[in-house]
């Protein structure tokens, strides 16, 4: 990520960041409103501020094979049509 003047250059981040968090968090870069019905975080200030540890978990989600998951920094759960994984 490149934010001149906002981001240090060269950084390496381990901030958990899902899908779902990608338009809150631009829209939040921006400094603009992120409408009350986003689902996802805006992680701006964490990313500014460089606390990686902010994020717990963030979900997966793939709807063609209608499965659902949660991913941590030490684990992935996973469930769908009658199977669960967990890696």
């Amino acid at each position: 990520m490149r934010h001149p003047g906002r981001v240090r250059p060269g950084r390496t981040s381990d901030l958990l960041v899902g899908t779902l968090d990608l338009m809150p968090t631009l829209l939040g870069m921006l400094g603009l409103k992120v409408p009350a019905t986003a689902q996802g975080r805006n992680l701006w200030p964490s990313i500014r501020s460089e606390r990686d540890d902010d994020v717990e978990s963030v979900p997966l989600l793939s709807m063609d094979v209608n499965w659902r998951g949660v991913y941590t920094r030490e684990h992935v759960y996973a469930f769908g049509q009658g199977k669960r994984f967990v890696i």
